[in-house]
């Protein structure tokens, strides 16, 4: 059985200023694995609810992690440019 959680990454887009503070969802992807968690999955639908964009940010948290695994809960690329999502 593996054990994970969704990333609340809604709160994120609630910040003011041009760019959001990701040092607590970093934080966060820290501690799941030390709390030994199988995976983190961030949501990303982008046009229900207001979101950051989950790509970039399970991007960051890989960069911090070692061997959790990270994922998108949704990911629908026809809404998406399709330059952007193939960079």
């Amino acid at each position: 059985m593996k054990i994970g959680f969704h990333f609340p990454t809604r709160p994120l887009t609630l910040n003011e200023g041009p760019s959001p503070d990701l040092r607590p969802l970093l934080m966060i992807a820290e501690q799941a694995e030390e709390f030994g968690f199988d995976y983190l999955m961030a949501g990303d639908l982008v046009l229900t609810k207001l979101r950051s964009e989950a790509l970039s940010i399970l991007s960051a948290c890989a960069a911090r992690t070692k061997r959790i695994f990270l994922g998108t809960g949704v990911y629908l690329p026809l809404r998406r440019n399709p330059l952007l999502l193939a960079h």
